[in-house]
This record gives C-alpha cells, structure tokens and sequence, in this order.
C-alpha cells in the first residue's frame, strides 16, 4: 500500500477512524492492543495514519485490521470505493443538509458522491457531544452510507455500516428495521439466500407496525428476495403492496424501480406482453425524472428481456445505451453487467467481432470491480474452459 494516492490514503484513514470510534476506543486502546501483537506503533503515528498523512505500510494496516477485528478483504472495497470518489470540501454543511444533498445525488445516479455526503453527515454527529437524538442521527447515516455502499456493491462495507446501526442503543425502530432491510439485500445480492432470508423473516414481523416508507421499502426489498430465487407469484404479492404504498407517498423514484422489477417477474411468470409494458414504464418515468440509475437498470433489464425473447439486435440497442450510460455515471459494476449483456448476446449470435471487443472491455473492467460477481464469475469460467479447449 505503499503507493496508495493522497486520496486512497485519507479514505482508507477515515475508515479505521471511524471503526476505532464505533468500538469505543481512543487512539492509545489502539496502540496498545497493537504492542500486545507485537506492533510498535505511537499515537502521533496512527493520528497520521487515519488523517491520511503518512505512508501506508502494508503490515501495519494488516496489523490494525487484526485487533480491530476488521477483514483484510474489507480494505480492497475501500480502495475501491476511494477510486470512485473526488474531492470535495463539505465544511461548513449541518446534518440535515448533507443528508437532504445526499437523497438528491443518490437520485440522479452519482452514488458515489452521495456517499461522501453521507460519512461527511457521521463525521458531523461524531463531533457534537451534546447532541439530541445522537444515536440515531449516527444511525441515519450509517444506514444511508450502507445502501450507498450495496449500490456500488462494496458489499463488507455495507454490512459494516448496516451492522454498527444495529449496534447503536439509541437507533430508533426505524432505522433498525432498515438497517435490517439491508442486510435482507446484501445477502440476496451476495446469492447467500439462507443469510437473507433470516433477515427476511425478522423483517416481516415487523413491517405492519413501521411508518409507510419503511412498509414500502420492506416490502420491494422481500419481493426481491423472491424474484431472485424466482418465485414469481410471491414476488409479484409484495410488489403490489409496496406499488400502493409508493403511489400514495407520491415516490416516483421507486416506482420506477419497482415497475421495472415487477414488470420483469411478471415478463418471466404470467404475463410476457404486460411485463415489458411495465418494464417501459419505470424506465421512461426514471428518464423523464433524471433518475439515470435506474435508467440504467431499466435498460439492463430490457436488454435481458430481449435476449430471452431471441431479438438480438433490440437486447444489442439495450445494453449498448446502457454501457454508455454506465460509463458516464461512473458506475464501473452496471458498466461490466452491460458489457457482459453485449459478449452474452454476441456469443450466442456468432457476431465474432462485436464479442472480441466485449471480451476485451470486460477483462480490463474485472480489474475494478468485486471478483465474486455472478456475471464476473461466469466470464471468468468461460474463458478458463475456452482457454483450456484451445490447448492441444
């Protein structure tokens, strides 16, 4: 880590910081845990480190990984997540403001920013002593950092955040049934069903006692969990609960995202034609709105709703316009499942020249994005068998 950018330094600094607060512990807890490994460290040093500046030594931050009780693996997603991120100055900004800043990026697709706005928001409550409600205002940020955190698919550090909202005495019951909720969709997101649905069925004895928004997300959020394992009919059940309730909340952003969802297991389930008109639906209200990300999710899904219809130039039109729009918004994870939408196609199509340049735009981008990705891993595989068939 010893060529780690300014940067990457500072946000990996920021991030041991806040794990050392969440466990209670000063700066010289630390250093003497780290005497007790066998690690030299003074205080003034580890103040460097989380301020981001010194020099990152690779067995140093393995050895406050260690008695943090932080996975090494964690760190990888935080220099991920760091290569996303641009400087910005929030100096200055009150709680409810970055958290109203935050709502408005992660609207329009810029998650990344949204994020920063969001930790700015826990730095924010970490510095007032005083302040009423303390608990769960940190609660407040830490769930909308993790959801944050799930849409860039930094997946550790969104059940890091989710978890240490849950570990909070003074979190409400809402942003305890939210921080809840999304760990019912990094389990499902990470394909650990058995982990997701245990969150599932805490969750749903809660729902009928929740305010509406939460109801709403709690019920989209459990839908997906059957979508993905394909049960359709039990999907569609709370995809129509959650649709009544975000009518009534007036909520076009998930609307959008929930008809393209629904009109995608419905498309898969009983209704082909009245699926792909709800599908057109979300993405042309999530155009219209500026809600690029799902913009960008609707164009996926009309992608794979075309390939499984055998029309592969309109699933080409589809996954092309979404790999642009990827690669705008910054979105290196939607930018791979675009670009494996197209190889996918062009494979199966023999359009041999069109799957060269797939291949070779998703071979530069597994360089950047989570390794245990399905599509990633199905990719991966691939070329294994192809390059072994190829070997006399």
């Amino acid at each position: 880590m010893s060529d780690l950018s300014v940067q990457v330094r500072r946000h990996v600094g920021q991030h041991l910081r806040r794990t050392r607060h969440a466990l209670g512990w000063t700066l010289e807890d630390v250093t003497t845990r780290l005497a007790h490994d066998g690690v030299r460290l003074s205080r003034s040093t580890l103040h460097r480190i989380e301020t981001g500046r010194t020099v990152l030594a690779l067995e140093t931050v393995s050895a406050l990984c260690r008695v943090m009780g932080v996975p090494f693996g964690y760190l990888e997603e935080i220099v991920r997540s760091a290569a996303a991120q641009r400087e910005i100055d929030l100096t200055g900004y009150r709680f409810e403001e970055l958290i109203a800043q935050g709502h408005a990026l992660g609207a329009r697709g810029r998650v990344a920013l949204a994020l920063q706005h969001f930790e700015a928001a826990h730095d924010w409550v970490l510095l007032q002593e005083q302040l009423d409600d303390r608990d769960d205002s940190l609660a407040t940020a830490l769930v909308h950092m993790a959801d944050c955190q799930r849409r860039l698919r930094h997946f550790a550090l969104s059940q890091e955040a989710a978890t240490r909202a849950l570990n909070l005495d003074g979190c409400s019951p809402e942003n305890r049934l939210r921080a809840v909720l999304l760990n019912v969709s990094i389990g499902y997101m990470t394909r650990d069903f058995y982990r997701a649905a245990l969150f599932a069925e805490h969750a749903e004895r809660e729902l009928p006692h929740a305010s509406e928004p939460v109801q709403a997300f709690g019920y989209y959020v459990t839908g997906n969990l059957h979508y993905l394992q394909e049960r359709y009919r039990e999907a569609i059940v709370r995809f129509r609960r959650a649709e009544r309730l975000y009518r009534r909340l007036d909520a076009p952003l998930q609307l959008s995202r929930l008809y393209v969802t629904m009109g995608h297991a419905l498309a898969r389930s009983e209704d082909g034609n009245g699926g792909a008109s709800l599908i057109h639906d979300g993405y042309r209200m999530a155009r219209k709105n500026r809600f690029h990300e799902v913009e960008l999710y609707g164009l996926r899904i009309l992608g794979l709703v075309d390939a499984e219809r055998d029309d592969p130039d309109s699933a080409l039109f589809h996954f092309e316009h979404a790999a642009r729009l990827a690669r705008r918004l910054g979105l290196t994870h939607e930018l791979f499942l675009a670009w494996h939408g197209i190889w996918t196609v062009s494979r199966r199509h023999q359009d041999r020249d069109r799957e060269r340049h797939a291949r070779r735009a998703l071979k530069r981008l597994l360089k950047k994005i989570n390794p245990e990705l399905r599509e990633a891993e199905q990719f991966v595989t691939t070329l294994a068998l192809e390059d072994r068939g190829s070997k006399p």
